[in-house]
């Protein structure tokens, strides 16, 4: 039987180890070192403190996000992706055991506390910025330890409740609108576009006027989603009468955008809808968009 020399059968199990290790790694698709905080529970309600805005809490009301003790819809997105670094923390290196220790920034920490069912899951207090903007100092869950953790914690947790809440107003398909109306106070502006026909083609209901095609297919795609610019005051007044109305009717359903008044000195539009509690401001761009004569279709 042949014996191996000891250094060499030293070498070989090294090599092994090393092989077994590379193999770990690959599987467990990270690299040597990454630490994943991982919660096996989804978070159902998650609250900020120390941000600009103060203190903010989104809660998840059935399938939607809402913000705070006044339930603003919040931002989708927003909201998913903080849902993801909360849930699975990555930290590729720890620096210190002390957080007192250091420039770490937790003399004023971000906290994001995560809940499930009324039971905290996980609080990450999440200090400085590191220099490439791209991992933040973050203690986890109490410990003393400091990580290293990936993401920009605070440009994803620290938010205004402006910037969380969603923007969207109503979102149609362009191609199911099949009525567009705007109607005026004295009704001295007023038109009417309905689609019909085979194929469908775009006319003024009640009028001999002949819409241009592709002025009026462009401009129903302009105005087939509408997003708020920005949320208006609640004590905010509006004026007697608006400058007009919009209706848009698809599928059966009717939504309505009512234009109240332009800031001549930002070039916003005032408006309310159908489909939104809020008042709110859209951008000139928009607004002058939502507010058409009917002069403005014709070839």
């Amino acid at each position: 039987m042949m014996h191996l020399p000891v250094r060499k059968t030293v070498l070989l199990a090294a090599i092994l180890v090393l092989a077994l290790v590379y193999v770990l790694q690959l599987s467990l698709g990270r690299p040597a070192g990454i630490r994943e905080f991982v919660l096996e529970t989804a978070p159902d309600t998650i609250e900020i403190t120390g941000g600009q805005a103060g203190t903010v809490r989104l809660v998840l009301d059935g399938d939607r996000w809402v913000l705070n003790d006044e339930r603003y819809p919040a931002d989708a997105a927003a909201v998913q992706s903080m849902v993801s670094a909360i849930t699975t923390v990555r930290a590729p290196g720890r620096v210190s055991g002390n957080p007192e220790r250091g420039d770490f920034g937790f003399d004023s920490p971000l906290t994001i506390t995560a809940f499930a069912s009324g039971k905290k899951l996980r609080t990450l207090h999440a200090g400085k910025v590191s220099a490439n903007a791209l991992q933040t100092y973050c203690r986890i869950d109490g410990s003393d330890d400091v990580y290293l953790v990936s993401g920009n914690l605070r440009n994803s947790f620290d938010r205004t409740v402006e910037s969380l809440r969603e923007k969207t107003v109503y979102a149609l398909d362009s191609a199911g609108i099949e009525r567009a109306v705007f109607n005026t106070p004295d009704g001295a502006a007023d038109w009417v576009l309905e689609r019909s026909g085979n194929p469908p083609v775009w006319n003024f209901a009640g009028s001999t006027d002949i819409p241009d095609a592709e002025k009026t297919a462009a401009w129903i795609r302009s105005v087939a989603s509408l997003r708020v610019q920005e949320y208006a005051s609640v004590d905010t007044v509006l004026p007697d009468a608006p400058q007009g109305i919009l209706s848009l009717t698809a599928g059966g359903k009717t939504v309505t955008v009512t234009v109240h008044e332009k800031d001549e000195e930002t070039g916003m539009y005032l408006c309310t809808s159908s489909e939104l509690p809020y008042t709110f401001r859209v951008s000139s761009y928009t607004g002058d968009r939502l507010v058409r004569n009917r002069e403005s279709f014709l070839k």
